[in-house]
């Protein structure tokens, strides 16, 4: 127990808990869930019933009136024979007064159908004994009147999915007359004589009637249709959209850093841009003769030197309870990958333009057409000054995440518990993410509870951080969190050289200044590296890395002096499952904990320099701003630690780094989630489930995130026509 505590302890620590907690591949403050609680809770309150009781009314209205009964055949031994009525028919009805749907403890449903008529049409046949045989001919007419139909019914899980039960049944029965028409004489003498005898005896049967076919009623126009719920949602499927809606546009390629300097000024082509200066020697052919190329491919342009595991399409084959998947088309982000580009030099001479040779290849071309780069392609680089797109960084990240690594992973809905008061309905879902939804999270969930107070929405919904904590879980697992930094990186190409902007020009001017005009000029870009390395003063506009002069060869001067002018790549993984917790404190936050290995080559070579650790913190605090969930985030802690000694750094040097790289981090981040995400996102995450949320109310409790909202539900999944709604 001591020892679980001093773990516990370590790991809230944030960025000074490096080693992963004794061996685990997840936070060790996860530990605390209790296995087997609830992900996902739903209580369905007075207002839903009340919507569910409109819709159940138009149901048995419905059915009622479709109804075909089945033959009745009673014996008399009286008359020593059997009366037959046949081709029964709903022939009159009246609508029921109210049609009442509550919950009952401890976990049922009733359903109660007050004062409703109808009657029923059939032909009479068979025959008694009456001194002699005598057959039965004519029309029956049965009229029921004040009929109140209770029904209980429980929620259950079955092989399929949820299912209604049919528990109790009990039909009362105001008043019932049945007489016959085109009888004859025995039809005049039943009506005469036995009138009362035979509506009593109908208002025995017609309960017994109305309760056997109930069960078959609810299976065919309810169970079946909850069995075609999905039981699972892929977890790609809800990624993608929700990345989509929070950061948009990463599915389209993006221009590299080389591309835009060489095509684009700013974010415009350069033919459409107006020229700021005397037309130079050498200038690109007009546009018929550029020809672009390009291969697009399904999944991200992976680098060579990245070794990934194979990961095979695959059948889903779920064990235990059969089950139904829900899978829509996964979306994969596209990114540029270039074979061969070549297009004509011209020399520009008295206004006529010769070619002069061949354009070396350039990375990040657009897709093959003749046709000078696409304005669409020029606008996604920065403008003069760093000033652009400042998601880029994070959708040039998120551009090298493998959707397909998640192929087999899928939220299961499978329900774990019913429970009801006099005032609510709670369902208590599975909610949690893994291979084929089989379950097997090492950890578990916290608790979570319902506000003490009844809402007066139709719906409540509490996530518990597990749901998310599990899914973050085994795309650790499935090697997900796994992704490129390299020179085409916005806001890092600048950092990652072993050769800064400073020195470069340092060398080229040797030839033509003064030494001690030279030494004048290496103290002043030194004296403003140093000053942005230590993170002083405030850049009023955004720059990348590179603008303010520091590059990673300033902290690697090994690296430095063995490979002159080149770029470096970062080859990022996750080596602990990142986690989120949600808690209460100061109005609802969310404290997201990241811990990864970033490890340093040549770029375009095998060369490895080191590994780095990094650890993070970050404290997402949403809000609801009309139907928009935005908030405010900030990265709490970004700590760079040289764990293996593989690099031989200070750890200043190392603190400055994280400084800087954090400040380029905050702004994205706060952009991507002070734009925030529309509440319908949340309708369409849960694509494939027959509900919609109307106008929810979103906020963090402890452990959970709370959802208060009206709902609407298709009429066809009761198999109600719309036109008789």
């Amino acid at each position: 127990m001591l020892e679980l505590l001093v773990t516990l302890v370590s790991a809230q620590r944030g960025g000074d808990f490096i080693e992963g907690g004794g061996g685990l591949d997840f936070n060790p403050i996860l530990l605390q869930g209790v296995r087997g609680y609830p992900e996902i809770r739903v209580r369905l309150n007075q207002r839903a019933f009340q919507y569910a009781s409109g819709m159940i009314a138009d149901v048995i209205s419905q059915e009622i009136k479709r109804a075909r009964i089945p033959p009745i055949v009673q014996c008399l031994p009286q008359l020593s024979g059997c009366v037959q009525i046949y081709n029964l028919y709903i022939s009159r009805y009246r609508y029921p007064q109210q049609v009442v749907m509550y919950p009952a403890p401890p976990n049922r449903i009733t359903l109660q159908v007050q004062n409703v008529d109808f009657g029923v049409t059939g032909n009479l046949g068979g025959q008694v004994v009456i001194l002699l045989p005598i057959a039965l001919t004519g029309i029956i007419q049965i009229n029921i009147h004040q009929a109140t139909i209770t029904v209980q019914m429980s929620v259950e899980r079955g092989p399929y999915g949820p299912y209604l039960r049919v528990l109790t049944c009990n039909v009362h029965i105001g008043y019932a007359d049945a007489y016959v028409e085109y009888g004859g004489i025995m039809g005049d003498i039943a009506n005469s004589l036995l009138r009362q005898r035979i509506s009593k005896l109908i208002r025995r049967m017609i309960p017994g009637q109305i309760c056997g076919q109930l069960p078959s009623v609810v299976n065919a126009k309810v169970n079946i249709r909850l069995a075609s719920l999905p039981q699972a949602i892929a977890v790609s499927q809800m990624l993608s959209k929700l990345i989509g809606a929070l950061v948009g546009g990463i599915s389209e390629p993006t221009p590299n850093a080389e591309y835009c300097k060489t095509y684009c000024r700013g974010n415009v082509p350069i033919d459409q841009a107006k020229p700021v200066g005397p037309a130079v020697a050498h200038v690109l052919a007009p546009s018929p003769a550029v020809v672009y190329q390009r291969d697009m491919v399904a999944g991200p342009a992976l680098a060579p030197q990245i070794s990934r595991a194979h990961y095979n399409q695959r059948t889903i084959i779920a064990r235990g309870l059969p089950q139904r998947f829900y899978e829509t088309n996964q979306m994969f982000f596209l990114t540029a990958k270039v074979k061969r580009q070549f297009a004509q030099i011209y020399h520009i001479t008295n206004g006529n333009a010769i070619p002069t040779g061949v354009a070396n290849s350039v990375a990040g071309a657009p897709s093959p057409m003749f046709a000078p780069p696409s304005a669409n392609l020029c606008a996604s680089c920065p403008v003069n000054g760093g000033q652009g797109d400042r998601m880029s960084v994070i959708r040039q990240l998120l551009s090298n995440l493998d959707m397909r690594k998640l192929n087999d992973l899928y939220l299961s809905l499978q329900i774990l518990n019913t429970q009801a008061t006099f005032n609510g309905f709670i369902i208590d879902v599975v909610g949690e993410s893994s291979p084929n939804a089989q379950r097997g999270t090492p950890f578990g969930p916290f608790p979570t509870m319902f506000p003490s107070y009844q809402s007066n929405r139709m719906a409540e919904f509490i996530v518990s951080d597990y749901t998310i904590n599990s899914m973050l879980y085994w795309m650790h697992r499935n090697q997900f969190f796994a992704g490129r930094i390299g020179p085409e990186t916005p806001k890092f190409g600048g950092l990652l050289r072993t050769t800064c902007d400073g020195d470069e020009d340092e060398e080229a001017a040797r030839a033509h200044v003064h030494m001690g005009a030279l030494n004048i000029l290496k103290k002043r870009l030194r004296t403003k590296r140093v000053a942005s390395f230590a993170g002083k003063g405030n850049r009023r506009k955004r720059q990348d890395l590179g603008d303010i002069g520091v590059c990673l060869g300033d902290i690697l001067p090994g690296v430095k002096e063995k490979y002159p002018k080149q770029n470096i790549a970062i080859q990022l993984r996750t080596i602990r499952a990142p986690s989120v917790v949600f808690s209460a404190a100061q109005g609802g936050q969310v404290t997201l904990d990241a811990l990864a290995d970033a490890a340093l080559d040549i770029d375009g070579t095998n060369n490895m320099l080191g590994t780095m650790t990094i650890a993070t913190t970050v404290v997402l605090r949403p809000q609801l701003r009309g139907n928009r969930l935005t908030g405010s985030a900030q990265i709490t802690n970004f700590k760079i630690t040289d764990r293996t000694g593989s690099l031989k750094l200070e750890q200043d040097a190392l603190d400055n780094l994280a400084n800087l790289i954090k400040g380029v981090l905050q702004e994205p981040l706060s952009d991507a989630i002070q734009k925030g995400i529309s509440t319908n996102t949340l309708t369409r995450v849960l694509d494939g489930l027959p509900i919609s949320l109307v106008n929810p109310e979103i906020r963090i409790i402890e452990h959970g995130l709370y959802i208060a909202t009206d709902i609407t539900i298709p009429p066809s999944l009761l198999g109600v026509d719309v036109g008789q709604c």
